[in-house]
């Protein structure tokens, strides 16, 4: 995964994915010449600036925010979805082999 798609597409005002409305001329630079360094120590440095302009200005809001919810019955164990959030069942789903209930308190 390249750390672009959370400089340039966010941040930049030129973006279509500046979903945030940023309009800052410093982090225009910045997003654009990240993208032309190609040594991995400047490119990082160059990216740290870009997060300090960003969490400085504090153009969004930061929050914590569940990525999904999940809920079982207390007498099921081992209940376990895929590991995206976005209900493939059957996509590698190997973990209804396991799952076992507790006939003792699904009656109580």
């Amino acid at each position: 995964m390249d750390p672009d798609q959370y400089a340039y597409g966010p941040l930049n005002s030129k973006s279509p994915r500046n979903f945030f409305w940023v309009k800052d001329d410093k982090l225009d630079k910045l997003t654009v010449d990240q993208r032309r360094l190609f040594k991995a120590e400047e490119r990082r440095k160059a990216l740290e600036e870009v997060m300090k302009v960003d969490l400085g200005e504090a153009y969004r809001i930061w929050g914590v925010n569940p990525y999904k919810l999940s809920a079982r019955q207390p007498w099921a164990f081992n209940v376990l979805d895929t590991i995206h959030a976005w209900s493939n069942v059957g996509w590698g789903q190997k973990s209804n082999e396991v799952v076992w209930i507790n006939q003792k308190l699904k009656k109580a």
